[in-house]
């Protein structure tokens, strides 16, 4: 290490070299710094012995040194320098393998030194081969000299006795051993540099191997989902329903077509595509505003007329896309002709639905989100009391109900008629907007035709006002089952209610009783005063005997001037109680006629349910054998 700093310090050169030392320029040094060295030595040890050619061989050497070393230490000119040292070497030695006429020690030296500086060469792998070779065939021929021509000069062991002979080799073997040495540390440092660089470079390229399989797997995923795209594309391109062109969009040469534009055109891709504009399909009265629309940069759509190949002209619908980076248009249409005159009759049909609906004598709702109000026409709302059907917008259904049970009580009974997806047809009472009840006819059924029908899309109904109606059929009824006169029920209605209740009290096992009642006299009233006053008497009795009698009591005219009640839930003597009271009570009222009291009084025969007793028949025979008793007894009584 001490002569590699002071051949640092003393070569500019080894300033920028690295620690571990430049191989080529240290050993070129070394090596000039050794043949001065000797040369110098034997250049003085031929002065003193005054050997001309000994001097003039050695003179060359340290000249030639001296240049190596100038190119070295001033130029850094390493390659020439080592070329031309080691040529000096050998122009020394042929020099004095001519003056001592064979080869003495010190030729053997630098014949030894040459291969040395052939290996420092080695490093730099420039002229490696010539200088080798060169030494190699100067120690063959030398040694094989020595062999067969023993006039050659060849130094034996004596010859190495002078000091500078000692020195040389000396020199030499250390310099070879140490050059030797250091060039193979350095070859097996680079050597395992070499190895670890390689290791990198293979780790290096499995990982590039690596990465480059992944870009393949990558690459070959995008490439399939590519074609997928494509594939979809394709699919959707030929099969959307509509024909569909795409077009360059300065040219407007259509670049491709599906078969729905064949279809409609009556031309083939094949003559059209790269070959057709889309104007060429766009009729003169369509093609100005045509023009200007397809060139806008927005999705559009529009209505042209398009001409077929056989020159017929339909109304279509369009709509255009632009694809900016590809300078194209996408140009789809669909014939509208059809559908225009479908939308003209349906038009038409909307037409006349209106004025049905605004001018139906019936009113018409549309019920939807459960139950509230979602459409009406006019009458609707003046059924209900309401100045137009705007006022009834949302409104609920609860609000024309007459109570909140008959709400929840309509939606129980006909929710399942609704959703099986049948009509309703029901009489109900509903009310208008200030409270006044109303009946109404309804009718009913889901908008929606599936099974089931699907409520939220809206329930139609049809409301008719039939209060007139209903006041019309109770008046009939009344007619049918009251006497007219006296408003009872008549002979046919108070039995088949009679019954009701007698087979009530029968199978809840409660006693009942029954009245058969009878004006006294009545005939005598009528012959004396009219039949007008006897009318006047049986009223005034029927007004008596509903005043007595209970609720639950079945009170009516069953003759001329005899009356029947029963009585639910009544014993004997509670039966007795009420004839007696209604008897006094007849007997005690009175009425005018002009300026005369008339009064009357009734006979009461009584019947109280008996095991034996099966209908209300059995009980009206007992009753009215207790009557004709009680006649017969003087009249104005009761009887059993």
């Amino acid at each position: 290490m001490k002569l590699y700093e002071a051949m640092r310090a003393f070569f500019p050169g080894f300033s920028n070299l690295k620690d571990n030392g430049d191989i080529f320029y240290l050993n070129t040094a070394i090596a000039i710094l050794a043949t001065m060295f000797v040369s110098s030595m034997y250049f003085f040890y031929f002065i003193v012995i005054s050997f001309s050619k000994g001097i003039l061989a050695n003179s060359i050497m340290i000249l030639m040194t001296l240049f190596s070393f100038y190119l070295l230490r001033v130029y850094d000119k390493r390659l020439i320098a080592a070329n031309t040292l080691i040529a000096g070497i050998y122009l020394s030695v042929i020099i004095k393998t001519y003056a001592f006429g064979g080869i003495n020690s010190s030729s053997l030296f630098w014949i030894v030194m040459v291969p040395l500086f052939s290996v420092v060469l080695f490093i730099q792998k420039r002229y490696i081969f010539f200088w080798l070779f060169l030494s190699l065939v100067t120690i063959f021929i030398f040694f094989i000299l020595a062999d067969f021509y023993p006039f050659l000069n060849v130094p034996d062991t004596a010859s190495f006795d002078s000091m500078i002979d000692i020195i040389g080799i000396f020199l030499g073997i250390a310099f070879f051993s140490y050059y030797t040495s250091y060039i193979l540390r350095n070859l097996i440092k680079r050597l395992h540099a070499s190895i670890i660089k390689s290791e990198q470079h293979a780790s290096n390229l499995k990982c590039l191997t690596e990465q480059l399989e992944k870009d393949i797997e990558e690459r070959k995923k995008v490439e399939a989902e590519l074609s997928k795209t494509r594939d979809y594309f394709e699919a959707v391109f030929e099969y959307t329903g509509a024909a569909t062109m795409i077009c360059h969009k300065d040219s407007g040469i259509i670049q491709h077509c599906n078969s729905q534009f064949e279809a409609l055109s009556g031309f083939l891709k094949s003559d059209v595509e790269e070959k057709l504009s889309w104007s060429y399909f766009v009729h003169e009265s369509s093609l100005g505003s045509s023009k200007r629309d397809f060139t806008r940069i927005k999705p559009q759509e529009m209505d042209f007329w398009f001409v077929r190949k056989n020159n017929e002209s339909i109304l279509c619908h369009s709509r255009i896309g632009y694809l900016e980076k590809q300078q194209l248009f996408v140009l789809s249409v669909i014939n509208i002709g059809h559908r225009r005159k479908i939308e003209e009759e349906l038009k038409g049909v909307n037409s006349e639905l209106k004025v049905i609906f605004d001018n139906s004598q019936v009113g018409i709702m549309v019920l939807k989100r459960g139950r509230f109000f979602f459409k009406g026409n006019q009458r609707l709302a003046d059924i209900f009391g309401y100045e137009n059907p705007e006022e009834m917008q949302n409104l609920n259904m609860r609000t024309l109900h007459c109570s909140d049970y008959n709400f929840y009580d309509f939606g129980k009974r006909f929710y399942d008629t609704l959703v099986a997806g049948e009509q309703i047809q029901v009489e109900y009472q509903l009310k208008k907007k200030n409270g006044t009840p109303i009946w109404c006819s309804l009718s009913g059924k889901a908008l929606d035709n599936d099974i089931p029908p699907d409520l939220s899309k809206g329930v139609l109904w049809i409301v008719d006002d039939i209060t007139s109606r209903k006041k019309l059929e109770f008046r009939l009824r009344n007619l049918a089952s009251r006497d007219y006169l006296t408003g009872l029920y008549n002979r046919r209605q108070f039995i088949n209610l009679a019954q009701k209740e007698f087979d009530r009290c029968k199978r809840k096992d409660y006693i009942m009783a029954f009245f058969m009642i009878d004006i006294d006299h009545f005939k005598q009233i009528n012959d004396r005063y009219g039949h007008a006053i006897g009318d006047e008497a049986l009223k005034l009795f029927a007004s008596i005997c509903i005043s007595c009698m209970r609720n639950i009591d079945v009170f009516g005219r069953v003759g001329g001037e005899e009356f029947a009640v029963f009585l639910p839930d009544t014993g004997k003597e509670q039966a007795v109680s009420v004839a007696e009271r209604l008897r006094q009570s007849v007997a005690e009222a009175s009425f005018l006629n002009g300026d005369e009291e008339i009064c009357f009084t009734i006979s009461i025969g009584i019947s109280v349910f008996q095991v034996f007793m099966t209908n209300i028949d059995d009980m009206m025979m007992d009753a009215d054998a207790a009557l004709y008793r009680a006649k017969g007894s003087g009249r104005n009584k009761i009887s059993f």
